[in-house]
């Protein structure tokens, strides 16, 4: 796995900051984080519209209250009705909730002069980076030689050239020109991909306007080049342009790609490939906890449209507060509307700050010794060049340090202050700067294998639509029985979950009391613990940290007392996210022979389908139906003498209670697997996502942790575990918030810090999904006011 060493700093800015709170000794009473660019952690209040009308939609009580001004309680009203079951706690349609995806749509058109969007061409995801990923999936094919390549600028936002690796794809850095304020030029273009003969085969260009970190903003007339540079290449145009409202020079303006491609006319217009992306985490929204971002697809080949579609249903759907949060991010309050005045008066102030902030941080920083800065025409970074004396280089090569990372550490532990590393982002070799904020396709086709019952899922969508529109059919609505979606079906959700949750979206009502002293008091603690005191901020790689302790807590008491290490427990944007990337680890799809993973028959469809995504293969084992669909050793045995000379299995996959069969395993059964796994040699992944839903009154759940643990040495010390749970199940029945978490036992050190990118590589769970798995771990106590 490609390195991405600068991770150290933001571990080592975690760990600083618990040292800060056990009250050690530092010239800094604070961490100060410039790393992410996340707004809502440095100070900037989130827009009250969007906080209002998320809280009404996850407690609809407030719908009918006045708390709220009347159009936020019309929207949340509007919203509601569109979620399956009325509730955001629901799964939804793949590419998101489709009246939601027709007004992004809307909006696409208009801010494109009129440039048509076809919400079928659209994507929700939990985050921009999300869509990319997919989108790259679909490019990018481990398996050709030469070996896929995707041109990308430095400096690049790092985690883009990090995916493209760890998908097996080469990045062809092409340099923006930082003596021309970090210009894009075409004959740079034309001498990377000169560069890249014999090397890879280039098959994407991917851009970001407005650069991050660079600040540039391209011209139409670069954006003309780009477009008939990709055109004449034939490569593929992946377009970042989450930064399109942070446009800060005056005689900067920012023009989608879409737009631009559009306007050149046919034959470019019609035959150019283009994915745009867009994130409710920057602009005047800054709500990188939300986890919310699309993709907008243009002139791709329909098979290739049938395999993104596949891809995104893998990932079940967005979470529904996201969807939400980019409805109300690309349809806000307008003239006339009770809430107008109050967001132009906040985005306003956002947008005056940021110019403000943007002259200074520029003047700042050319002021200091050492430091040289580019303008910044737009985007949320200054990428300002360090001057290092060459005793200091000298010195982070004894240290076996890139300089810029040096200077970064250096300044984290001396003055507390969190900045990125140039070296991230990949500038020309030669150069040191810090980033900070001012606040092939048809070969890879046939390498994917297909979920035709994806089929199924689209043509209820399809029906749904012309039940909408009135079309006659015998019957008047589509019951859903896919996914097991306990809010679709009619399954009301907690009160206290959703007052907690509600009340940390709209602090306001904390200090009212239309809800519960003790649903005040949790929220004003989870509040306390986010970066700013906000939902909308980032959060450390494996969560909040005070969260991941008390789950921590949960799994012991759970467990009888078998001690949980909060550090080896990640949360995600639901249990299969999770899991997919221990897979990531396990399976190597450049072995020969391939890597195999054991799963059982009947089994969760999305897992196989992530194992022979990944290059792995699926080793089925069966459960046996005429006992109740138990799983018996003897089969695990069968099942691994069948692999020999196909595969090499590295792991063994077990779903307790049972995934669709409804079976509770016994300590004995769980033992036996145990000892199994241990003799093989086999990592156990251990699916106990249903672990509150039993049924059967002589059934009792136990972990596969707890039983490890009670087995005792030199078994508890040695068999390797990762078990997951997640809070879609169960009482809460949160599908829509897509949040869960995998506790991971007796991992190899150099193994746990690998898992550390992959989660890395993906920001953080969304903030509202920790805190439902924290409200799901530690309900109510007897004497509370919300515990009747």
């Amino acid at each position: 796995m490609e390195k991405l060493d600068s991770t150290v700093l933001a571990r080592r800015a975690n760990q600083i900051k618990e040292e800060l709170r056990q009250k050690l000794r530092k010239p800094y009473k604070q961490v100060i984080d410039l790393y992410w660019g996340d707004p809502h952690a440095a100070g900037v209040k989130p827009l009250s519209f969007v906080r209002q009308v998320l809280a009404a939609c996850l407690y609809p009580d407030l719908v009918n209250s006045n708390t709220l001004p009347v159009d936020v309680r019309q929207r949340a009203q509007r919203l509601l009705g569109e979620c399956a079951g009325g509730s955001v706690g629901s799964y939804t349609a793949t590419a998101g909730i489709p009246e939601i995806v027709h007004r992004i749509s809307e909006f696409i058109t208009k801010r494109d002069g009129g440039a048509p969007s076809d919400p079928e061409n659209i994507y929700i995801s939990p985050g921009s980076q999300w869509a990319l990923r997919n989108i790259l999936k679909v490019l990018v094919n481990s398996q050709a030689s030469p070996r896929t390549g995707v041109l990308t600028p430095g400096p690049c936002y790092p985690l883009t050239n990090f995916t493209i690796k760890e998908l097996g794809g080469v990045t062809v850095p092409y340099y923006l020109s930082e003596e021309q304020g970090w210009e894009l030029q075409v004959e740079e273009l034309h001498r990377a991909l000169d560069s890249a003969k014999g090397l890879c085969n280039p098959v994407a260009l991917y851009v970001i306007n407005p650069g991050n970190p660079a600040g540039y903003v391209q011209s139409r007339k670069t954006m003309q080049e780009v477009i008939r540079f990709a055109s004449e290449k034939r490569l593929s145009l992946l377009a970042d342009e989450v930064y399109q409202e942070c446009v800060h020079g005056e005689k900067s303006e920012f023009l989608s790609y879409k737009r631009v491609l559009s306007e050149m006319g046919p034959p470019l217009s019609d035959t150019v490939e283009l994915a745009s992306f867009h994130s409710a985490s920057k602009g005047f929204m800054g709500e990188c906890g939300l986890r919310g971002g699309y993709v907008e697809l243009v002139n791709l080949d329909p098979d290739v449209m049938k395999c993104i579609y596949k891809l995104f249903s893998a990932d079940t759907c967005a979470p529904v507060l996201s969807q939400i949060a980019l409805d109300l991010m690309t349809n806000p309050p307008q003239p006339g509307d009770p809430s107008y005045p109050l967001y132009s008066e906040e985005t306003q102030h956002i947008k005056t700050m940021m110019v403000h902030n943007v002259k200074r941080v520029f003047e700042v920083l050319n002021s200091l010794p050492g430091f040289s800065c580019k303008p910044v025409e737009g985007g949320a970074f200054a990428f300002p060049r360090l001057h290092l004396p060459p005793k200091a280089i000298q010195k982070a090569k004894e240290m076996e340090m890139e300089p810029d990372l040096f200077y970064c550490m250096r300044l984290l532990e001396e003055a507390g202050v969190l900045v990125k590393p140039g070296m991230e982002n990949g500038p020309k070799d030669g150069t040191h700067h810090i980033s900070n904020t001012e606040e092939e396709i048809s070969l890879n086709l046939k390498n994917m294998k297909k979920l035709d019952s994806t089929v199924l899922a689209r043509r209820a969508n399809q029906i749904k639509e012309e039940l909408r529109q009135k079309l006659r059919k015998p019957y008047k609505q589509v019951i859903d029985l896919y996914w097991g979606d306990p809010h679709a079906a009619g399954v009301k959700p907690l009160s206290f979950v959703r007052q907690v949750l509600a009340a940390c979206l709209f602090p306001d009502l904390v200090n009212s009391n239309t809800l519960p002293v003790d649903v005040r008091q949790r929220a004003q603690r989870l509040l306390g613990e986010c970066a700013g005191g906000s939902v909308g901020s980032y959060t450390a790689t494996a969560g909040i940290p005070e969260i991941v302790h008390r789950i921590s807590e949960f799994i012991t008491k759970r467990d009888g007392g078998a001690p949980s290490d909060p550090e080896n427990i990640y949360i995600s944007p639901g249990s299969q996210w999770a899991l997919r990337n221990i897979l990531k680890v396990l399976v190597n799809s450049q072995a020969s022979p391939r890597t195999g993973v054991l799963t059982p028959g009947p089994c969760y469809p999305l897992t196989n389908f992530t194992i022979k995504e990944l290059g792995g293969v699926t080793v089925p084992y069966y459960l046996s139906e005429e006992q109740g669909w138990e799983l018996q050793v003897e089969e695990l045995h069968r099942a691994l003498d069948s692999a020999k000379g196909l595969c090499n299995p590295v792991a063994l996959y077990v779903i307790n209670p049972g995934n669709p069969t409804g079976y509770v395993q016994s300590r004995k059964t769980m033992q036996e697997v145990i000892r199994f796994a241990s003799e093989k040699r086999l990592s156990l992944l251990a699916d106990e996502v249903y672990q509150e839903c039993v049924h059967g009154e002589k059934s009792e759940f136990l972990s596969y942790k707890r039983v490890l643990s009670e087995m005792g040495p030199p078994l508890s010390d040695t068999v390797e575990l990762a078990s997951f749970h997640s809070a879609s199940k169960g009482f809460m029945g949160e599908c829509g918030l897509r949040g869960g978490y995998v506790e991971l036992v007796n991992l190899d050190p150099d193994v746990m810090k690998c898992i550390y990118k992959l989660f890395s590589a993906d920001t953080c769970a969304p903030v509202l999904s920790q805190i439902a798995l924290d409200l799901m771990t530690n309900p109510p106590q007897p004497g509370d006011p919300s515990y009747q």
